[in-house]
C-alpha cells in the first residue's frame, strides 16, 4: 500500500522542485499538484483492503469472445494480494479442431500436389509442394529420400530413369503445436516441363513467322503470359583466353625450369670434366711446397689470366675465385673450402672439400700423396665416363644404321621384285 503511494509522493516532490526553481508557472503547478492528488486518493482506494468489486466469474462482452489468458489479483482473509494469470483457453477443444483440420487436408492433399500429373504412379511433371495449404493456416514441409531423383520443392531431377525411379515423399502438416506426418510412395519418370516449354516456345515462333518471307525472323516475346528474353550464346572467348594465358605460364614454368635443369647439368658436366685437371694442378702445387692458400691463389690467378684472353667462363675458375675472394675477405680457410664443395653440388668435389678441410684443421704433410691417389682415381673415373658416353652415342645411333639398313634393303629388292 505505502510502496504504491511512494509514486504520487515523488511526482509531487518533483513539482514542488520545478515550481522553487521557477521553471513552472503557479497556474500549472496548481494544476498538477491537484491532479497528483487525485491520483494518491485513487491509488489509495484501488490498493485498500476493501477496493475493487470481487469477481466470481467473467463474462464475454456482446459478440465477443474471452481471452486466451487474463491476469487477476486474488486476496486472502489475512490481506495477502497475489497477481494471478488465468488460462482461459481451451486448448482440448483447440486440439481436437486442430486435428480435424489437420486430417482432412491429409485427405486432400494429393489433388493439391499433383500438379499436371495424372496420379502419384506416374509422376512426369514436377509436383507442387506448397509451404502452406491454399485457404488455410496449415504449414507444411516436404523431404523426399531421394533428393537427386526429387528435390523438396517438387523438381524432378535428371538422374531418372526411362523406366522410373520409386521415391517416398514425406510432409509434415502442422496447425499450432499440433502435428500430422502424411508419406506418399510415388513412381518418377523422366521430366517434360523442359521439352514442353521447348515445344511451345518453337510452335509460337513457327506461328510468329508463318507466311513471311525475307531474312528477318521474329521471336516471340510471349509464352503462356511468360515474358521471354532472347539472347545470344557466348562465345566464351574471354575464358578460352584465360585458359590459354594459363596455360603460356605453364608452358614458361616447364620451360624455364628444363632450362634450369639443362644449365645444372651443363655445369656439372663441366665441372666433372675439369675435375681430374684441378686436381692435378693442385697435387703438383702442393708437391712444390706451396701452401693450400698460395696454391689457390695460383689457380684462380691462372683462370683470371686464362678469362681475359678468352672471354670465357668457366664453372671451376668461377669457385675458385669466390673461394679465394672469401679468404682474403677474411673468411677461415676450413668455412671457405666446406662451402666450395657446397657451390659445386657434386660428390667429387665435396670430398676434396672435405679432405682438404680436415687437413688444414689437422696439419700434416701427406696432403701430396693422398692427393696424387686422388687424381689417378680421377682420370680413371674420366675414361670411365668417356667408355659410357661412347656406348651411349652407338646406342643412339642404332636408329639412323637400321633406317639406312631399311632403305638399303628397298633399293634392292624392289627392282629385283619388278624384274620378274
Amino acid at each position: 500500500m505505502y510502496a504504491q503511494l511512494s509514486v504520487p509522493v515523488l511526482t509531487a516532490a518533483v513539482l514542488l522542485y520545478l515550481f522553487r526553481t521557477k521553471r513552472m508557472k503557479g497556474r500549472l503547478f496548481t494544476m498538477l499538484l491537484l491532479g497528483t492528488v487525485a491520483a494518491a486518493i485513487l491509488i489509495y482506494h484501488e490498493g485498500g483492503p476493501d477496493s475493487g468489486e470481487p469477481l466470481t466469474e467473467l463474462t464475454r462482452s456482446s459478440g465477443g469472445a474471452l481471452p486466451d489468458s487474463v491476469v487477476l489479483e486474488v486476496r486472502t482473509g489475512s490481506g495477502r494480494r497475489e497477481e494471478i494469470t488465468v488460462d482461459l483457453s481451451d486448448e482440448d477443444q483447440k486440439r481436437k479442431e486442430a486435428r480435424s483440420q489437420l486430417d482432412a487436408a491429409a485427405e486432400e492433399i494429393d489433388g493439391v500436389i499433383l500438379g499436371k500429373n495424372a496420379s502419384l504412379g506416374e509422376v512426369m511433371w514436377n509436383l507442387e509442394l506448397p509451404s502452406s495449404l491454399p485457404g488455410t493456416a496449415i504449414a507444411a514441409s516436404w523431404f523426399t529420400d531421394r533428393p537427386e531423383i526429387l528435390s523438396s520443392q517438387g523438381v524432378i531431377g535428371q538422374e531418372v530413369t526411362a523406366e522410373g525411379t520409386d521415391v517416398l515423399l514425406e510432409g509434415c502438416l502442422s496447425l499450432g503445436e499440433e502435428r500430422l506426418e502424411v508419406r506418399r510412395q510415388l513412381k518418377v519418370f523422366p521430366s517434360r516441363e523442359a521439352s514442353a516449354f521447348r515445344q511451345k516456345v518453337q510452335k509460337e515462333a513457327a506461328q510468329l513467322n508463318s507466311g513471311r518471307a525475307g531474312d528477318r525472323f521474329l521471336l516471340p516475346e510471349r509464352v503462356d503470359g511468360e515474358v521471354l528474353r532472347w539472347y545470344a550464346l557466348p562465345e566464351h572467348r574471354g575464358r578460352m583466353l584465360c585458359l590459354m594465358i594459363l596455360l603460356a605460364a605453364m608452358l614458361s614454368i616447364l620451360a624455364a625450369g628444363q632450362k634450369r635443369e639443362e644449365l645444372r647439368r651443363v655445369r656439372e658436366e663441366q665441372l666433372l670434366r675439369a675435375y681430374p685437371e684441378f686436381l692435378s694442378k693442385t697435387q703438383l702445387l702442393l708437391a712444390s711446397g706451396l701452401s693450400l692458400r698460395r696454391a689457390l691463389e695460383r689457380l684462380a690467378s691462372d683462370y683470371r689470366r686464362q678469362k681475359k684472353r678468352t672471354g670465357k667462363n668457366a664453372p671451376l675458375g668461377e669457385e675458385l675465385l669466390r673461394t679465394w675472394y672469401d679468404m682474403e675477405n677474411g673468411m677461415l680457410e676450413q668455412e671457405a673450402l666446406t662451402r666450395f664443395g657446397e657451390r659445386c653440388a657434386t660428390a667429387e668435389y665435396r670430398s676434396l672439400a672435405l679432405l682438404l678441410a680436415q687437413n688444414q684443421r689437422r696439419g700434416g704433410n701427406r696432403l701430396p700423396q693422398i692427393l696424387e691417389t686422388e687424381v689417378q682415381a680421377a682420370f680413371e673415373d674420366r675414361k670411365r665416363r668417356a667408355r659410357i658416353a661412347g656406348e651411349k652415342a652407338s646406342v643412339r645411333l642404332a636408329f639412323p644404321m637400321g633406317m639406312m639398313l631399311v632403305v638399303v634393303l628397298v633399293v634392292i629388292m624392289v627392282p629385283a621384285m619388278l624384274s620378274f
